[in-house]
């Protein structure tokens, strides 16, 4: 309900500035209609005005932020200067979005339905393990967002088929569920070989497709736009020992994404891949511990000499997925630290 009633109120800030500036009112005159309307809002209690800074005591805990006025610039502990020209933060938002993310239950997925969900998108999240994607819902419902859960294994045409058919409308796919299984090429068997393109590979596609068939059920789909976020690697860019199979998949899904980008433009849907380095995830977590030098060459791999967080990835989602990526498609947004620089 915070979260909520936060949004609610830099909508309602940003739209009564706006309608202001189109009716040609002043900049004294709409400074006072806006303070009127902070000291109206519930949240907030008019706390004093000096040298042209407006304070604001949040909550009646006596903390005090200063924010800028007419003419003057926070100097507070708490300062900040909120501005707005064009209205770019705006275009992060996903208010009234829905947004799909499979593999939803941990690490990279779980991080990108949180973030998509206080972007303002009603998530769906889909993983095999129910308890999980149920979990990281819960957490977002108790935030003030949307949230509901469907356990799907990818790798069944007709679980995916099911998922997406329960989604009234469909803005945004983050198509993340995906494996890996480093091992030397010639030692790699016929089951994980089929095993990592069964998931990698063939359920990316599938899970895509329908996807893309759902979102352009739509009648305003031109107008209301759509993104589908393929999650790929920088495997998908380079190559890497141990990684034949992988390496072999995420190319594919780079290509994948290239090619859907150009069919689904002009129906309004864009295409983006996100390409991460190695993040900590329960995934790389478990192969450090198979295999403890596995950091230090990461690491040594990175000119920002760190690993990704699912938080780094999650970010470069909300982008894609929002209004401010409009002209980005069938592109790839690679998060590696400079890894695929060198």
């Amino acid at each position: 309900m915070r979260l909520r009633a936060q949004r609610d109120f830099l909508v309602g800030h940003h739209g009564l500035d706006r309608a202001a500036r189109e009716h040609g009112v002043g900049a004294q005159a709409r400074f006072r209609l806006l303070l009127g309307f902070r000291a109206l809002h519930g949240d907030l209690r008019l706390g004093g005005l000096l040298r042209g800074r407006l304070f604001l005591r949040r909550g009646g805990k006596g903390e005090e932020q200063e924010e800028e006025g007419e003419g003057g610039v926070g100097q507070g502990r708490h300062a900040s200067r909120r501005i707005r020209l064009l209205g770019i933060l705006e275009k992060f938002r996903l208010d009234g979005r829905t947004a799909l993310i499979t593999g939803a239950g941990r690490g990279i997925g779980r991080a990108c339905a949180l973030a998509l969900a206080e972007a303002g998108a009603e998530v769906w999240l889909a993983a095999r393990t129910r308890a999980e994607i149920d979990q990281a819902a819960d957490e977002i419902r108790a935030a003030g967002g949307k949230a509901r859960t469907m356990a799907c294994d990818v790798t069944s045409s007709h679980e995916v088929r099911n998922l997406v058919g329960a989604i009234r409308t469909l803005d945004v796919l983050v198509n993340n569920a995906g494996t890996n299984i480093p091992e030397p090429f010639t030692e790699v068997t016929e089951a994980h070989l089929d095993g990592l393109l069964a998931l990698n590979v063939r359920a990316a596609f599938i899970v895509a497709q329908v996807a893309a068939q759902r979102m352009l059920q739509a009648p305003d789909r031109q107008a209301r736009g759509g993104a589908i976020i393929n999650m790929s690697s920088q495997m998908g860019h380079v190559g890497a020992v141990n990684r034949t199979v992988y390496c072999m998949t995420k190319h594919a899904i780079e290509g994948l994404t290239k090619a859907m980008a150009l069919e689904l433009a002009p129906l309004g849907v864009r295409v983006v891949s996100i390409a991460p380095t190695f993040v900590e995830t329960p995934m790389y977590r478990k192969m450090r511990e198979a295999k403890p030098e596995l950091e230090k060459w990461v690491l040594e791999r990175i000119p920002q000499g760190r690993a990704g967080t699912a938080e780094d990835v999650a970010a470069a989602v909300v982008f894609a997925a929002s209004p401010a990526a409009s002209l980005v498609t069938g592109t790839s947004l690679v998060v590696d630290g400079g890894w695929t620089a060198q």
